[in-house]
Order: structure tokens, then C-alpha cells, then sequence
């Protein structure tokens, strides 16, 4: 039987010895590449801040950026705390600071993105006018024996296993784009807010769902 060189067997391997100076995130490799530029964009619009999920990049979202450049809309990404495997809190406090540069903002966020946008909408308050997670886990994710991992995939992925009930902030709009083919944050985890349904999708494909997350800005015509 050929060798499969899925997540699970190749995070036994991923940890370096405690002195190595290069992150053992860094081994996994990055899929996709952000927009390096918003030329031709409006300086003066909002922009919309792209946030990945555990182990992801601003790359896994490059389609739905692109889409949102061409909707006339500046697309900003942030590569947060060791590739969100770092705790959550953390995370929230990383993405305010980025955040805060902007007057206002909407954000999109994946998976665990979606939590932190969550937590960035709460501490920003109306300077966060729209707030769309994709595949969020907003309500936590169930564990399916991903736990004996749990020492590698960091705080991060632990803070994702817990089971919360999320508080909808005041000022800001949230939608959430949800699949049913999504079997990591099950549809009763990623919805919270107005929902949008995108069947069939894996969850590592819906950061890439550009039509649906342009509509959920409110930037489709």
C-alpha cells in the first residue's frame, strides 16, 4: 500500500527539537497567494481583512480576496499567532492590534478565523461592520480523535474543542457561510447570525466560496 502523505501521518514527524529556531509551523507548507497588491482599488474603502484558520495562511483565501479587489474593495490579510495554532485569546489580542489601523473594516474569517473575528468585532465594537465566517467554529468543533494531537496542533486547535455559546456583538453584522458537506464545523457549530448555505463543499474549500462571501458583504450586484 502506498505511503499517504496526509495530516495525520505527517504530524508524529512535524515537532523540531526544542532549540531549533524556525517555528515547526513553518514546515507545513502554505497553499495559495494572497494579493500582494490592491492596485486599481479605492484607498478610501473600507478594507476587508482576510483571517485563516488553524494551520492555514492568507493564501487559502486568495480567490475570495481577488473577488473582493474586483468589487472595488481593498483585501488585507494577516498570517496571526504561528498560523492560529497559538491560544485563542492571543490571537484576538494579535488581530485587534492589526485591526485597529483602520477606522472601519469588515472581516472574513475561516474556521477558527471566524472565532477570532468574533472576538476582534466584540473589542472594536462598530469599527467592525460586517463580520462573515466561513465554516466557523463558532460554538466549538467536535472532537473526532484529533485530541492526540492536540500537543502539536497547539492551543489553538484545543481552544477550537471547547464548546461555547457565542455572543452576537451589538454593532456588527455577522453572517455565516455554512456547508453541509462540512465535517469539521458541523452547520450547527458554523451558524450564528444570517446564514448562507453552500452545499456540497468541503471545509477546507469554503474559504475559497468568493461568490458567497462577496454576497454576504453586501458587495454582489
Amino acid at each position: 500500500m502506498p505511503w499517504r502523505w496526509t495530516l495525520p501521518t505527517l504530524l508524529p514527524w512535524m515537532k523540531p527539537p526544542k532549540n531549533c529556531a524556525v517555528h515547526w509551523t513553518n514546515l507545513v507548507p502554505r497553499r495559495g497567494q494572497f494579493p500582494s497588491s490592491n492596485a486599481g482599488v479605492s484607498p478610501t474603502a473600507p478594507p476587508v481583512l482576510f483571517l485563516h484558520g488553524t494551520l492555514g495562511s492568507p493564501g487559502n483565501l486568495a480567490r475570495s480576496a481577488r473577488a473582493v479587489q474586483l468589487a472595488g474593495r481593498r483585501a488585507v490579510a494577516l498570517e496571526y499567532n504561528n498560523r492560529g495554532t497559538g491560544g485563542l485569546d492571543r490571537s484576538i489580542a494579535e488581530v485587534t492590534e492589526f485591526a485597529e489601523r483602520f477606522s472601519t473594516l469588515d472581516i472574513v474569517g475561516h474556521s477558527m478565523g471566524g472565532l477570532v473575528g468574533l472576538g476582534v468585532a466584540h473589542n472594536l465594537g462598530s469599527r467592525v461592520r460586517t463580520l462573515v465566517g466561513v465554516g466557523a467554529c463558532w460554538r466549538g468543533v467536535p472532537n473526532r480523535g484529533w485530541n492526540r494531537y492536540s500537543a502539536v496542533l497547539g492551543q489553538g486547535y484545543r481552544d477550537a474543542l471547547l464548546p461555547r455559546e457565542p455572543v452576537l456583538p451589538t454593532s456588527t453584522r455577522v453572517v455565516s457561510v455554512v456547508s453541509d458537506a462540512d465535517k469539521t464545523v458541523p452547520v450547527s457549530s458554523a451558524s450564528l447570525g444570517e446564514v448562507i448555505t453552500v452545499p456540497g463543499v468541503h471545509h477546507a474549500h469554503l474559504g475559497n466560496q468568493a461568490e458567497a462571501i462577496v454576497r454576504a458583504l453586501g458587495l454582489s450586484s
